[in-house]
This record gives C-alpha cells, sequence and structure tokens, in this order.
C-alpha cells in the first residue's frame, strides 16, 4: 500500500511543479511594511479634505486629495506633490547653491548592476548607502563649489536581457568637477551631463525626488520599495540644519481641526458657565453617527495652498495644560457667526 502510495505521490510532484510565492523571500517584518505600502498606494489621492483659509480678506475653502507621498507610487498627482514637498522642504538648500554657483552643471557618475533577485534586501540597501558616502567623500575633495547628489536605481523591463538587474548611478549638480579626476577617484564612467539654466536649478534637482522608475511587475515595485524605504537618497555639501530657514506664516488650517478646536471651546464655556450650543450638540452628534477618519498629518496633503508652518506648531495641535485663549466668529450665546460650519 505504502509502495502505491509512494508512486502516486512521484508521478503527482512530476505533472505538477512546485509554485513558490515570489512574497516567500520576504521576511515577516518586511512583509508588514509592504501591506501597509500596498494599502496607502491603494488609496493615494482617492481622500480629500478640506482647508480653511483667510484669502483677499474672506475665508475661503479648499477641497484637496490626499497622497501617500511614497517614492515607489507612480500616481501623476503623488508625483507632482512629492516634487512640491522636496522644492519647499529643500528651499535654503537650493538658495544656498544659487549663492555658490553662478553656472549649474549637471554630471552623471555610473555606477554598478545590483542583482537584485539574487541579493537580499538589506545587503543592498547597504550597498547603496555604502556607494553614496563614497562619492561624497570624492566630490568634497573633487567639487569647486557646493554641490548636490542624488541617487538614482533603474529596473530593467521584462524581456530585456538585464531583467532582473538594477543599475545604481548618481547625478551630481556643482560648478565645475574635474571629469578626469573624478573618474581616476571613482574608478568608473563619470560624464559631463548638461548646462542647466540657473532659474531651473530647483525644479532639475527636485525632479529626481519625485521619479519613479519603470516597473515592470508589482514584486519589481515591492523590492524597490524596500530598498528605497527610509533611505537616503539625496545628500548636499551643505546639511539642511546649517541653513537658515525663513519662518513661514500659516494661512491654511484642516476643517477636520478647527471644528474640533471650536467644539472644545465651547464644551469648556459649557462646563464653566453652564449653558447650551447647537453647534456642539450637532458635533457630538456626528461625532457618533459617523466613523470619521483621523485628521492626515499637514505633509500628506497636496499643498499647492500651503504657505503656513506645520500645523503642530500652532494653537491646534498645543498639548500644554494651560490652554491659551482662542478668537473665534461666535456671537453672544456661541454659535458660530455665518454659514461656513455646519
Amino acid at each position: 500500500m505504502s509502495e502505491e502510495i509512494c508512486k502516486l505521490d512521484g508521478q503527482f510532484s512530476a505533472e505538477i511543479p512546485h509554485i513558490s510565492s515570489p512574497y516567500s523571500n520576504f521576511t515577516f517584518e518586511q512583509q508588514k511594511k509592504l501591506d501597509n505600502f500596498h494599502k496607502k498606494v491603494a488609496g493615494c489621492g482617492s481622500e480629500t479634505y478640506n482647508l480653511v483659509g483667510f484669502q483677499d480678506g474672506h475665508i475661503k475653502q479648499v477641497e484637496l486629495p490626499v497622497f501617500c507621498n511614497n517614492r515607489s507610487c507612480d500616481n501623476p498627482g503623488c508625483k507632482k506633490h512629492r516634487k512640491y514637498l522636496y522644492k519647499r522642504n529643500h528651499q535654503p538648500q537650493f538658495d544656498f547653491l544659487k549663492e555658490s554657483i553662478k553656472r549649474p552643471k549637471a554630471y552623471v557618475f555610473s555606477g554598478w548592476n545590483i542583482p537584485l533577485y539574487e541579493w537580499s534586501i538589506s545587503k543592498t540597501r547597504w550597498f547603496c548607502r555604502a556607494k553614496l558616502r563614497r562619492l561624497y567623500q570624492v566630490l568634497k575633495e573633487l567639487s569647486v563649489t557646493e554641490f548636490s547628489v542624488h541617487m538614482e536605481i533603474k529596473f530593467y523591463p521584462k524581456g530585456h536581457k538585464k531583467y532582473g538587474i538594477g543599475w545604481l548611478h548618481f547625478h551630481v549638480v556643482s560648478g565645475f568637477i574635474d571629469v578626469a579626476k573624478a573618474r581616476s577617484l571613482w574608478k568608473r564612467v563619470v560624464k559631463y551631463e548638461t548646462a542647466i539654466k540657473f532659474e531651473y536649478l530647483e525644479g532639475y534637482i527636485s525632479k529626481y525626488a519625485s521619479k519613479t522608475p519603470a516597473l515592470a511587475t508589482d514584486y519589481d515595485r515591492d523590492i524597490y520599495h524596500l530598498i528605497v524605504y527610509k533611505t537616503q537618497m539625496h545628500r548636499y555639501s551643505i546639511a539642511l540644519s546649517e541653513c537658515e530657514r525663513e519662518e513661514r506664516v500659516q494661512q491654511w488650517y484642516l476643517e477636520d481641526l478647527l471644528e474640533r478646536e471650536v467644539y472644545n471651546c465651547i464644551r469648556s464655556d459649557i462646563r464653566r458657565n453652564g449653558g447650551y450650543n447647537q453647534f456642539a450638540v450637532d458635533y457630538e452628534r456626528r461625532l457618533r453617527n459617523e466613523d470619521k477618519p483621523p485628521p492626515p498629518s499637514w505633509d500628506d496633503l497636496t499643498a499647492e495652498v500651503y504657505e503656513g508652518s506645520s500645523p503642530r506648531d500652532s494653537l491646534i495641535y498645543s498639548r500644554s495644560k494651560k490652554r491659551p485663549s482662542y478668537t473665534y466668529p461666535l456671537d453672544d450665546d456661541g454659535n458660530y457667526e455665518g454659514d461656513y460650519y455646519y
């Protein structure tokens, strides 16, 4: 009986090959990151949040989509938003580069072919970071002016002879670099790419922050996400902490947070002095009837209108026990004047 079972088992194994999931190559922690990544990408741009602000002396309301801002997301709106955020956050470094570079030039430092399906994610991440540090030291020695360096990993399409290989290379912006000396130190091909117009410097640099390589399969996208997740891919000769930042005045606020703050003020007043407020009653009723998600972080929102600082610096996010005084357009009974808030 056992011999017959063995024969049948052998025939079954020969006829049906073993099928292994590609995700079996990921660790448990990596799979958790991927699950979170898939959830964010699936909802990228599908939800919206309302912003309220003063413009031209009037209260205005703007509805904007919420993007995931993930480097691996190929949503066109998300790419545009990532580019905006990068330009906004690194503007002090752009200004510093402009002061040092009068005629900016772009260079390409060729790198290495990485066997993506053979190396572990941790080994690939370590390799990329090590090469970025090495190039930074080379540029510190050779660049005549201040500079910026940006890592890029190209994935080859299906059918290409190098499919499954990632090409690691770097884009550098500087006033001048001796290419011959750079080749001798870098031990790889270094070529002058193009001259950059002075007014296009921010856009040229920022496009690498929003650029997502062409990825043939979802498995390639998962690999790319794990490689670049919280990996430093851009570096400047001057750190952001060393730059002078201009304090921005906040002009736009999340409507949900403003409503919550108005409600908290009214509730505190009612607890001290008693009374009744229809806005507070309606707000509590909506909270009970609606399963509203928590407000997103400030940087997760599309921000063409965001000229203000983070709301975490505002009174809305104040967690001090001594609550500051607020000024809202309320009438004598504590009701909101106007029809903006329900």
